[in-house]
Parts: structure tokens; sequence; C-alpha cells
């Protein structure tokens, strides 16, 4: 398989209809202290997603990410919300079985620091194809590391993403995008003073 880096267009800031599309592909979580199993990322189609964070006063301070439609419809741009991004890699999730192989979506964080994850998925997956072990050592914090593929899992692989890269683009991130959850007064309530505002400059 080609060796290929993270790369997202300019034209994915926005939100996708994904009132047709069939969920089917679900976000790998991985919990600090824990370790994720191997994964391999689809680097060739990935997109970076705007968000804005909310942090329910009653959940520990921890928060979750709401999705922002990038226009003048945005009622969380309207209200002076700061605007995140997350990048949004779908991945293999492998297993003991080529046959119990399955698709996810992983969400990193757009930081450049050292033990942040997406500077170390970079530097993990250049080179032949591998499949990578994520060690998320505290919320904000990782380790990363890398093993090599068997040919029977490579060939499983293989096929796997020429199913996904045959599949339109647009759906493709549709399909990613579900797994951010929508903003709406009227069905969460949701409190705009929790949301994270731009910081005084």
């Amino acid at each position: 398989m080609k060796d290929f880096a993270f790369d997202w267009d300019s034209e994915s800031d926005r939100i996708l209809d994904n009132s047709a599309v069939t969920p089917g592909i679900s976000e790998y979580k991985i919990k600090p202290n824990t370790e994720s199993g191997p994964l391999f990322l689809l680097k060739n189609s990935t997109f970076r997603m705007p968000v804005h964070l909310f942090t329910p006063s009653d959940n520990g301070g921890r928060g979750f990410y709401l999705q922002c439609t990038s226009d003048e419809n945005c009622k969380l741009c309207q209200e002076g919300v700061e605007v995140l991004h997350v990048v949004l890699v779908p991945a293999i999730a492998l297993a003991c079985k080529p046959a119990d192989f399955e698709w996810v979506v992983l969400r990193v964080p757009q930081s450049e620091k050292p033990r942040s994850l997406m500077p170390q998925l970079m530097q993990a997956i250049r080179g032949k194809a591998c499949s990578v072990i994520i060690n998320r050592l505290t919320r904000i914090s990782y380790r990363v590391r890398t093993e090599e593929i068997s040919p029977d899992n490579l060939e499983a692989i293989e096929s796997m993403v020429k199913e996904w890269m045959a599949i339109p683009e647009e759906d493709r991130r549709c399909m990613m995008y579900q797994i951010i959850q929508a903003y709406s007064d009227d069905e969460h309530g949701f409190d705009l003073n929790q949301m994270k505002r731009p910081r005084a400059r």
C-alpha cells in the first residue's frame, strides 16, 4: 500500500447533510490510563471538522463537542462561541480474524504539543504500512507505538480500503461527521453560558 500523509481540504470545513446516510461507523474511544487495540489508519481520507465545546456544570468539568455548521445559520457562532477544530481519521480496528475487522473513527485534537496525539500519529505512520497502538496516559497526553501487519491481514485491509474509497467522498465525510452531536436548544436545552468562549485578548 502506498505511503501518504495526513491531508485535509478546506472544503470539508462545513456541515454536510447526513440525513440520508445510514449510520455504520462509530467513534473509537480510548479512556485515560488505557491502551487501544491495533488500528490501521486510513491517512488519505481524513478531514478537519469545526466544532464547539460544551462543558456541563454537572459533568465534573468534562466537556464534549457539538457540530459547527460554519455558516451564517450556526447559532453557536452567532452567540460568539469559540470555534475549535478536530481531525476525524477513519481507521480499521484489527482483530484476531480479518472477518472481525471493523471501521471506526478516531477523533484527534488538533494540537502540536509533543505528547499530544496528532504529531505522534504523523510520525508513527510514515513509511511502510503498519498498525498503531495508542496508550492514553492522561486526558491530553499519549504514547504511540507501531506493529507490523501480517500479509494475510494486509490483504484483508487492502480489500476494506478499496470498498471504503468506492463510497462517494461526501458520504464518507457524512458517516464520520455523525459521531459529533448536533446542537439543538429545543431538544437538549444546552446552556450557552457553559460553552467555551473566545479568550480575552
